[in-house]
């Protein structure tokens, strides 16, 4: 999932789509009286048109049409009267609005393109709503939609799916739409940008014919493409080799009417704004050399010069010296020395540009390429114009793109001071809600990197061009930590919206995938912490435990893992004092048990095993004992054998890894004495240590492109369970490894704020790491005043993407309050269950009598 798609609907926190304030720009259509027999019903981003007494399948062949935006309502109409003269039933989008975000850039790109969905009863059915509809819609176009079969060369497409919204549990534990097989199960209703049909299915002739016809051939195609570089809706970026001169080049495809921007410009048009400026630029050493402009298929391509190097966005984040522990003079020194060379080459560039009358329209630190000798080119021209166009970008990056109230060369001048800032601090994202941030941050900037006497002054005139000299300040002292809980609390409950039924507490994306109440990014993990931190007595702290119980029972088919589900929402509600809902919630926890696929702690068997653990001793039902016996089992034998009858993990680390299996098993160790599970925990920990790689004086989980220290799914939490190890055995390689991992999480820049992947999460590892006493805790103290944004008179912190405010555990200000209350009151233990041993919520649980496996 796009955290950019998430970003529609409120312009403070990550929401819906179908939440989109488009009231005042529905179709026509979706008002439309409805004749005798019929039912119009408007169901989240959809309004439903249907004949009272007809009976669908649950699945089969569908329609789908998707044409241009200004052709949108005409389409309506057209289908409309077609299927209600059919007795057909069919739903469209509601909104001028929701159709472009469909086909937006970053829609998904199987899917994107739908305009409106048609569902025939039969073949029969089928066969004649495409033979008419490809008539009446004669002469209109629109995008290609990836994961349907276009019928003929107009806007209908087929593809065979689910006609009624049923779910599957995945071989990962994932809900998933679904159809059924022959033999009556629900499987994956699959779709992914291509067309596919189920084994079972039998395609009919007339579709298979077209099938055939489609297929084209790519053998005049003369490119060989060697490597995806980025791909969205708008087509891909390759790395590819011309086969007629054998050079390598850069490959930009467009899809004609799809990825568009919020101009509603399709790709196409803005590789005809990028092509144009390449031409009037060509021979500057900045600007990649155009090879070729052709059209294959029906698809547009610009072949370009290979640059060799990285973009600036990853070249400073390799050598910043603050991402390392305790960085000496000379290290700052040379960083700031190459920063302010590299952005005097993408200013002189900028000053060439619009001699030349041509503005950039997007310049940020990933369209910048650092060569290996420093000398920079500036990619990515789709966003360009000619001053005289007077032409607002409709594609721009958040920490970049200034008020809408700018124009012309005043978007390069801005975006370019953000530049300035970010490749020091990239942390202008947070300027979208406080302007006022750009002076904090420059005041950090001045305070730790010797920048030039004017840099301030510099920045300050790029950033507001319309205002009178704004003086650079000194910023004040940070401000007390009572005065910031106080603010960040009021904050949270601010932002409650117990009127929803889907989500409490604006978090993460992921709340929309697992739900509004789990204790990571819902509701269960805020009142958590908030109870943890003595701030229940609000006067909504119970209305919101009411919304929560109540969401638990009102949800069908939820997740049961920890922090993704039921184990984990059973697990607060205790924690927070209802311990009578708490054992319902966990009941039906252990009802899903079956839906649990893999083993880790986020939403895995370890988990539920903690989980269950927790509640054995509450209860003091020791028949429930038997069950994370039985879950040990399972997982002795997802480390040995490499998954066995769970999913193996995807990568290492403390919530998706193997490391999370070791917490547990090192806790059933405490509790039963049983040296074996010491045994499987040292296997499960050097399964993860496995994919960890030595770097910048620490140890890191290695990423094709990237290196994590993180809490979640970084070093950081892998540390935190070999320190558990270690207290009960010791390991001259695990504590190697640890010893590493402190440094690692040392670093004094981080990007994000929160307690899974930022700088909450290294803080409470350089804390557990040290047992409380290690100087990496009050760094992060100290730091974390970096990533504080006031905002409508309260204090709130970014989440994941920096694109929107977070108040949920996992990203937000919940767990970064509970995890510094903690290391500022002394207390003991970890922000996050069973990390330490006597910790509440571990201390509950019972000694076990040595199980047998």
């Amino acid at each position: 999932m796009s955290h950019t798609n998430y970003t529609v609907s409120d312009p403070d926190f990550y929401d819906s789509l179908e939440r989109m304030p488009d009231e005042k720009m529905r179709f026509a259509a979706a008002s439309r009286p409805v004749p005798d027999g019929w039912r119009l019903e408007q169901l989240r981003e959809w309004v439903y048109v249907q004949p009272v007494d007809v009976h669908l399948p649950d699945q089969g062949w569908k329609v789908h049409v998707g044409v241009r935006l200004d052709e949108a309502v005409a389409a309506i109409d057209i289908v409309w009267d077609h299927c209600v003269s059919h007795g057909i039933a069919f739903k469209f989008l509601r909104s001028h609005p929701m159709a472009l975000m469909s086909n937006f850039k970053y829609a998904h790109r199987g899917s994107s393109g739908k305009l409106i969905t048609i569902y025939p009863r039969d073949e029969d059915e089928l066969r004649t709503t495409l033979e008419e509809l490809d008539r009446e819609l004669a002469g209109f176009t629109g995008p290609y939609i990836l994961n349907d079969l276009r019928w003929r060369n107009g806007p209908l497409h087929v593809r065979y799916g689910g006609f009624t919204l049923r779910y599957c549990v995945s071989d990962t534990g994932e809900l998933l739409p679904a159809i059924e097989d022959p033999a009556g199960r629900l499987v994956p209703d699959e779709r992914q940008p291509s067309f596919r049909v189920p084994s079972w299915v039998t395609v009919p002739d007339f579709i298979a014919s077209e099938q055939a016809a489609d297929s084209g051939s790519d053998a005049e195609f003369p490119y060989r493409v060697e490597e995806a570089l980025h791909f969205s809706n708008a087509g891909g970026v390759y790395r590819a080799v011309d086969l007629r001169t054998g050079e390598r080049i850069v490959l930009k495809e467009a899809r004609p009417h799809a990825g568009l921007d919020r101009n509603g410009d399709d790709a196409v048009a803005r590789m005809a704004r990028e092509e144009r400026a390449l031409r009037l630029l060509a021979g500057r050493p900045f600007v990649p050399a155009l090879v070729e402009s052709a059209r294959y298929w029906e698809h547009h391509f610009l072949g370009l010069e290979y640059i060799e190097g990285e973009t600036l966005f990853r070249a400073s984040g390799l050598r910043d010296p603050l991402i390392h522990h305790s960085p000496g003079e000379r290290e700052i020194a040379e960083y700031t020395e190459w920063v302010l060379h590299v952005v005097a080459q993408v200013e002189s560039a900028l000053r060439e540009m619009h001699g030349d009358g041509i503005v950039y329209g997007d310049l940020h630190s990933s369209n910048v390429i650092v060569r290996p000798d420093d000398r920079i080119a500036l990619v990515d021209f789709e966003s360009s114009s000619h001053i005289t166009e007077n032409h607002r970008p409709g594609l721009a990056a958040t920490g970049y793109a200034g008020p809408d109230t700018l124009t012309g060369f005043g978007v390069d001048e801005y975006a370019l001071a953000c530049l300035r800032l970010a490749a020091f601090l990239p942390l202008t994202s947070m300027m979208q809600w406080d302007p006022g941030k750009a002076l904090d941050l420059l005041d950090i900037i001045v305070d730790r990197f010797p920048v030039p006497a004017d840099f301030g002054s510099v920045v300050t005139r790029g950033l507001f061009p319309e205002e009178r000299p704004v003086a650079w300040r000194r910023r004040a002292a940070d401000p007390g930590w009572d005065s910031l809980f106080d603010s960040a609390v009021a904050g949270i409950v601010s932002s409650a919206t117990p009127e929803r039924n889907d989500r409490l507490f604006p978090g993460d994306i992921d709340q929309f995938r697992y739900g509004g109440a789990n204790l990571a990014y819902g509701a269960a993990g805020v009142l958590y912490a908030l109870a943890s931190i003595g701030r229940a007595d609000h006067p909504e702290f119970a209305d919101h435990v009411d919304w929560l119980v109540g969401s638990c029972r009102g949800t069908p088919l939820p997740y049961a893992g920890f922090y993704n589900g039921l184990h984990g929402i059973a697990f607060a509600l205790d924690r927070i004092g209802h311990p009578d809902e708490a054992l319902t919630v966990f009941e039906r926890a252990l009802d899903l048990g079956d839906t649990i696929r893999t083993p880790d702690l986020f939403g895995g068997l370890a988990g539920a095993g903690l989980g269950v653990l927790y509640f054995a001793g509450r209860t003091g039902d020791r028949a429930l004992l038997d069950e994370p016996l039985a879950y040990a089992a399972r997982l002795a034998r997802a480390v040995e054998e490499d998954g066995a009858d769970l999913a193996p993990p995807e990568r290492p680390g403390l919530m998706h890894g193997f490391s999370g299996v070791a917490l547990f098993f090192v806790r059933l160790f405490e509790s039963t004495g049983d040296p074996r599970h010491l045994d499987v925990a040292a296997a499960a920990l050097r399964r993860d240590l496995e994919g960890c790689k030595e770097a910048l004086d620490g140890l890191y989980v290695r990423e094709p492109s990237r290196i994590l220290p993180y809490l979640d799914d970084g070093s950081g939490g892998i540390g935190v369970v070999l320190h558990e190890y270690l207290r009960h055995r010791p390991d001259p390689e695990f504590a190697r490894a640890r010893d590493l991992i402190r440094d690692t999480c040392r670093a004094e820049f981080v990007v994000l704020p929160g307690l899974f992947s930022g700088r909450t999460g290294l803080m409470t590892c350089a804390r557990h790491l040290g047992d409380g006493r290690d100087p990496g805790v009050d760094l992060h103290l100290r730091r974390m005043f970096w990533h504080t944004v006031e905002h409508r008179g309260a204090v709130f912190f970014p989440g994941s993407g920096m694109l929107r405010l977070s108040t949920d555990l996992a990203t937000g200000s919940a767990g970064i309050l509970l995890a510094v209350h903690m290391a500022v009151e002394g207390r003991p233990g970890g922000p996050l269950p069973f990390l330490t041993a006597g910790h509440p919520a571990t201390a509950v649980i019972p000694t076990l009598e040595t199980g047998r496996r």
